[in-house]
C-alpha cells in the first residue's frame, strides 16, 4: 500500500510537470518544465533494492531537460531587423575601411611626393643661395670697382678743374687789362692880360695788359697844403666830382681831369713851405668780368728849374713825384672807394 502511493506521488509529480511545460510552450515567459521520469522497477528487485522502502525511492536520479520556448513573431522581427542592421553596418566598416585603405595609399604617394618635393625644393634653395652670394660677391666687387672708377673720375675732374683754373688764371694773369698810375705830364700857359705863368698838371693812366677796359671809371685828386699829409687822411673823394668815363686799350694811356697850380705856388713847393700831393683811383672790369681797382697817392718832392718862366727846352721845368706809404694798391689789396 505504501509503495503504491508513492508511485502514484511520482505519477502525479510528472503530470504536473507535462502540464507546466504546455503552460510554458503558450507562454513564453513562463518558467520551463522540469520532466521527471523514472526507472521502471527491475524484474529483479535485489539489484536495486526494495523499492517499497521511501529511501530506495528518494536514491532514484531525475534526468531534466530544459527545452527553449519557441519565439514568437516580434522576436523574429526584431531579430531580423537586428542581422540586416548588423549585416548593412558591417557592410559600412567594409566600405570604409576600403576608402581608409584608399586614403592611406593616397596618402602615401602624396608623401612620397611632398618628399621628393621637399628634396628638390632645397637642392633649388641651396642653388640659388649660391648663386645669390655669387652675386652678392660680383656686386661688391663692381660696387668697389665703381667706387674706385669714380674716385678716379672725381681726381680726374678735380684735377681737369684745377687745371682749368689755373689755365684761366693765366690766361687771366696774362691777358687781363691791367691799369695803373703812369706818372704825371705838366704845361706851362700864361694868364692872359698879367702874362703870369701857371702849370696844368694832368695824371695818367696806362693799361699794360692784353685786353681793353670794361666800364673804366677814374678820378684824381690834388691837396697843396701848408703841412705834411696827415696820418688819419681818409682819402676821401669830392662828392661834387663826377668819375670820368673812360677805357684805355691794350697797352694805351688816358689822362685824368687836370688842375691849374699858379708858379709861385710850385717855388713854394720847391722851397719846403708848401706840400703838394696827387692822389686817384681807377675802377673797371676785365673782359672776364673780374672787377678791379687801382690806387695811388704821389708827393712832388723835388723840383728843378724855374716854375716862374714858360717851358724852355734848353732850361726846362720838371717835377719828381714819389710814391707815400698809403693808398697805393690794387685789386684785392685795396678797398674800393666809396662813389
Amino acid at each position: 500500500m505504501g509503495m503504491r502511493a508513492s508511485l502514484l506521488s511520482v505519477a502525479m509529480l510528472c503530470a504536473l510537470m507535462a502540464d507546466t511545460e504546455v503552460g510554458n510552450a503558450q507562454h513564453p515567459t513562463a518558467r520551463p518544465s522540469v520532466e521527471t521520469s523514472t526507472q521502471a522497477p527491475h524484474s529483479n528487485p535485489s539489484a536495486h533494492g526494495d523499492l517499497t522502502r521511501p529511501s530506495d525511492i528518494e536514491r532514484v536520479p531525475l534526468r531534466i531537460e530544459i527545452t527553449p520556448a519557441p519565439k514568437t513573431q516580434t522576436e523574429l522581427d526584431d531579430e531580423r531587423r537586428d542581422h540586416d542592421e548588423k549585416s548593412a553596418l558591417d557592410r559600412k566598416l567594409v566600405d570604409l575601411t576600403a576608402q581608409l585603405a584608399t586614403y592611406t595609399d593616397d596618402l602615401f604617394r602624396a608623401t612620397a611626393i611632398l618628399a621628393v618635393a621637399t628634396v628638390l625644393l632645397t637642392a633649388a634653395t641651396a642653388g640659388l643661395l649660391y648663386f645669390a652670394r655669387r652675386q652678392a660677391s660680383d656686386m661688391k666687387e663692381s660696387i668697389r670697382i665703381a667706387r674706385q672708377s669714380a674716385d678716379t673720375a672725381t681726381v680726374a675732374a678735380n684735377a681737369g678743374r684745377e687745371q682749368a683754373l689755373v689755365s684761366r688764371t693765366s690766361m687771366v694773369a696774362g691777358d687781363r687789362a691791367y691799369v695803373h698810375y703812369a706818372g704825371c705830364r705838366w704845361i706851362s700857359h700864361t694868364l692872359s692880360g698879367t702874362g703870369e705863368v701857371f702849370w696844368r698838371i694832368h695824371p695818367r693812366w696806362i693799361n699794360s695788359g692784353n685786353t681793353p677796359t670794361r666800364g673804366l671809371r677814374v678820378y684824381a685828386h690834388y691837396e697843396l697844403r701848408d703841412s705834411p699829409l696827415p696820418a688819419d687822411y681818409s682819402f676821401t673823394r669830392d662828392a661834387e666830382v663826377e668819375l670820368q668815363l673812360a677805357t684805355i686799350p691794350p697797352k694805351g694811356v688816358i689822362e685824368s681831369g687836370p688842375r691849374d697850380f699858379l708858379g709861385t705856388d710850385l717855388v713854394a713847393v720847391q722851397n719846403g713851405t708848401k706840400f703838394l700831393y696827387v692822389w686817384g683811383v681807377a675802377e673797371y672790369r676785365t673782359v672776364f668780368g673780374d672787377p678791379c681797382v687801382t690806387r695811388f697817392c704821389v708827393q712832388a718832392l723835388n723840383l728843378t728849374g724855374n716854375p716862374l718862366q714858360v717851358w724852355n727846352p734848353e732850361q726846362p721845368f720838371d717835377i719828381a713825384f714819389a710814391h707815400v706809404e698809403r693808398n697805393n694798391c690794387s685789386d684785392e689789396d685795396c678797398e674800393r672807394p666809396e662813389r
